[in-house]
């Protein structure tokens, strides 16, 4: 378990792994379709992630909001402490390791909209949220 400080001011965490906020029905941020209650609701278990690892400056609430596209703003960021990249857990039960391709993405406050350069990661992300 991490022990990393987010948005509480600096004081010690014990988690670095949130849930993404279009499963399980904890925060609808736009009216894309896209946000799910039940695993049945979800056709494509092996390609919709569930947990990843969110940047320790980041860490609040327990999960990793993003708005659907074409919004293109990081409303809570995704690490990429793991040599320049990311741990995803799927609704499969899968694990996979991203790699940035802007080789990490770098902490400006929350929310911020997304460099050029990270554009392609965090359309990759969005893509991984269930399907309307």
């Amino acid at each position: 378990m991490d022990t990393l400080g987010g948005h509480t001011g600096g004081q010690t965490g014990l988690r670095s792994y949130s849930i993404c906020n279009c499963i399980g029905g904890y925060d609808v941020l736009d009216n894309s379709g896209r946000y799910k209650t039940k695993t049945s609701q979800v056709t494509t278990h092996s390609q919709v992630f569930v947990f990843i690892d969110e940047h320790e400056s980041s860490i609040d609430d327990g999960a990793l909001a993003m708005r659907a596209p074409p919004d293109q703003s990081w409303l809570n960021l995704p690490s990429s402490r793991h040599q320049g990249g990311v741990v995803l857990s799927f609704l499969n039960g899968h694990v996979e390791r991203w790699k940035w391709k802007a080789g990490s993405i770098p902490f400006r406050g929350a929310p911020a909209a997304a460099l050029p350069n990270e554009l392609a990661d965090l359309q990759k992300l969005q893509d991984a949220t269930p399907t309307p």
